[in-house]
């Protein structure tokens, strides 16, 4: 069957443990099979041009907290120094989103010119893991920095939530801070999903029947695939 639309960006997005990247790489799999050609992206922060502050900052306020050690003390740390300098609030947010952004541009934004992506995370995975946690609530701005940055890069066609329980996604990973990391950032992408119409998808499945649902949805809204 041929494809009848070009540069579809599909994102996969959840907490640490809840099957991302397995299930980006078995749906382009599935995909594919079905005369399909889509490609994989990354799409969160792989700091560089942001790993220098960020070693600054940890070295000048977070020398002595260790994340896995005792989390709860590490995020306290953080958030007392993030809420306290709003200069240095201002350049942790803006150097992390730059880099971000750049490097969507360039995976992602140019990638989308010849080919259809799966992109495992975008950058609603880096704001809700690397900035909102580190403040009091998340507020309106949040959804008006999202709106903007979506101006700057592709908005995908289609974001999928993978909501798996903290617990399950716990057991997954041996690199996960503590069960608290997760339930903070389970909650966030959670009104995140809900307020911005995102696809939200049980996680606490295995990763062939998470698959086969996002790929039936996909089926469904975008008329890419073969009846299933």
């Amino acid at each position: 069957m041929s494809q009848k639309l070009k540069s579809v960006l599909i994102c996969i997005i959840g907490i640490d443990g809840s099957g991302k990247t397995s299930v980006s790489k078995l749906l382009i799999d599935q995909l594919n099979k079905n005369a399909l050609n889509f490609h994989y992206a990354y799409g969160r922060l792989r700091p560089i041009l942001s790993k220098p502050i960020i070693r600054i900052g940890n070295f000048l306020y977070l020398k002595d907290q260790d994340i896995f050690r005792d989390y709860n003390s590490f995020i306290n740390k953080k958030k007392e120094v993030m809420n306290a300098s709003n200069i240095l609030t201002k350049l942790y947010v803006l150097t992390i989103l730059f880099d971000n952004i750049l490097q969507i541009t360039f995976k992602i934004s140019l990638g989308l010119k010849k080919k259809n992506l799966i992109c495992d995370r975008y950058i609603y995975d880096t704001l809700i893991t690397d900035i909102y946690p580190y403040f009091d609530i998340m507020d309106q701005n949040f959804y008006a920095i999202i709106n903007k940055l979506l101006t700057l890069i592709p908005k995908p066609a289609m974001t999928f939530l993978i909501d798996v329980d903290p617990i399950i996604a716990f057991k997954r990973k041996n690199d996960i801070p503590s069960l608290d990391y997760l339930s903070e950032r389970r909650k966030l992408y959670l009104e995140l999903a809900k307020k911005s119409g995102m696809i939200i998808i049980n996680g606490n499945r295995s990763l062939e029947i998470i698959t086969n649902d996002i790929f039936k949805i996909i089926c469904r809204r975008i008329d890419l695939c073969q009846s299933n």
